[in-house]
C-alpha cells in the first residue's frame, strides 16, 4: 500500500452539513504549525487517507468500518441497494491502496468529501481544489486580529467558509503567546 511514512497528527474531520442547499460536505482539521504549509497539507491529506475517514463511492458514511456500514445500509434499504447493484454503483468491498486510486474512484461520486480533495495544494489566492490563506482584512473581520488564537478560530470556524466557494479551501494560522502554534485547514467538497 502507498502510505506516507511520516503522517501528521490531526484533529477534526467532517463538520455540520452545508446549509447552502448544494450537496457539499464541510470539513475542518487542526495540525501542529510548521513553516511549510505545503508539507503540512500533504501530511494531513496522507493522515486522513491512512485513517480511513473519507467517503468511498457507493458507501454512505465515514470511517474505517465501511463493510459494516454498507451491510447495514443494504439491510435497511433493500430496494435502493438492488438498484445500486443493477446500476453498477455498489461498493465492491475494496479499499483504495493510494490517494491517487481513491481520487480516481471518487471522481464520479463528487470526491472524498475531505481535505484529500484539495489536490491543487496551497495557493496564495483562492483556487479550485486548493487551500489558501485568508487575507489580513478577512482575519481582522472574523477574529478582530490578524493573529488569532486557536480558541478564536474555533469560535468563528463556521464563518471562515463564507469567504470561499465549494471546492475551494482555506487555512488559518492560530497563535499561542504570539507564536504560530496551529494550522486550521477547512473547506467543502462533494457533489455540486
Amino acid at each position: 500500500m502507498s502510505r506516507d511514512p511520516s503522517p501528521a497528527t490531526f484533529e477534526g474531520g467532517p463538520l455540520d452539513p452545508d446549509d447552502t442547499g448544494e450537496d457539499l460536505s464541510r470539513w475542518g482539521y487542526w495540525v501542529p504549525f510548521e513553516p511549510s504549509i505545503d508539507a503540512a497539507l500533504d501530511r494531513l491529506r496522507h493522515a486522513v487517507f491512512n485513517s480511513g475517514q473519507y467517503v468511498l463511492p457507493g458507501v454512505l458514511g465515514f470511517g474505517p468500518n465501511f463493510a459494516e456500514l454498507d451491510a447495514k445500509w443494504r439491510e435497511e434499504n433493500p430496494g435502493e441497494a438492488e438498484d445500486e447493484d443493477e446500476a453498477g454503483e455498489a461498493w465492491d468491498g475494496s479499499v483504495p491502496e493510494s490517494i491517487e486510486a481513491l481520487l480516481e474512484a471518487a471522481v464520479d461520486a463528487g470526491g472524498t468529501r475531505t481535505v484529500i480533495d484539495m489536490v491543487a495544494g496551497v495557493s496564495e489566492t483562492p483556487e479550485f481544489m486548493a487551500v489558501s490563506p485568508l487575507t489580513d482584512s478577512q482575519l481582522t473581520e472574523l477574529f478582530g486580529t490578524d493573529r488569532p488564537t486557536r480558541a478564536e478560530v474555533e469560535a468563528q470556524s463556521s464563518r471562515i467558509l463564507a469567504f470561499r466557494d465549494g471546492w475551494v479551501g482555506a487555512y488559518v494560522i492560530a497563535y499561542a503567546a504570539g507564536t504560530p502554534a496551529w494550522l486550521y485547514f477547512t473547506g467543502s467538497s462533494g457533489a455540486s
